[in-house]
């Protein structure tokens, strides 16, 4: 019988923690590379809501901050909108990128949406479409973000077929 990687998981320690770092001359490189050719850059993806809960916004200060010193402005993007967003608030970011989708609001649905609500800044949805009866959810979907406030999102479409079904009723919903 094999163990579960859960049971034989210890909890990072402190020094672990603080050892935490991103590669400098991988993430300038990148950054530089970029400059001149994007107006904004996305901060955050799989580890942003990490580093909150590591107590390490430090390392995204900083990634900010490089950026900004390139001349792109700093999109933050989570998924856990409950716990990203209000501590995203408070740094340097412009905008914000979420998942928002109503049937899986990452961590906690209600907070997920009163951050998602309280925040000044512009939002993004993403993944908008995940889980949902396709076609017959995309109204209730759209007009769940106009009720949250977002200012715009993004919807993958995986084939010529799925974006003519999709796109007259996203369309309809906007109007």
């Amino acid at each position: 019988m094999e163990k579960s990687v859960t049971k034989n998981t210890k909890p990072l320690a402190d020094d672990e923690i603080r050892n935490i770092y991103i590669d400098k001359d991988v993430w300038l490189g990148k950054i530089k590379s970029l400059k001149g050719l994007v107006d904004f850059c996305v901060i955050g993806s799989d580890y942003g809501e990490w580093m909150c809960a590591l107590g390490r916004l430090d390392l995204l200060r900083w990634q900010i901050k490089t950026v900004r010193e390139n001349g792109m402005i700093p999109v933050s993007i989570s998924h856990w909108a409950s716990v990203a967003i209000p501590l995203f608030d408070k740094e340097d970011f412009a905008a914000h990128w979420t998942y928002a989708n109503k049937a899986w609001m990452y961590m906690n649905p209600e907070s997920a949406k009163s951050s998602i609500q309280a925040t000044t800044k512009p939002i993004t949805a993403f993944k908008i479409l995940n889980n949902l009866n396709l076609p017959d959810e995309i109204e209730s979907m759209i007009s769940q973000l106009k009720t949250l406030g977002v200012k715009s999102f993004v919807v993958g479409l995986e084939s010529p077929e799925h974006i003519r079904s999709t796109m007259p009723r996203i369309m309809k919903s906007l109007k």
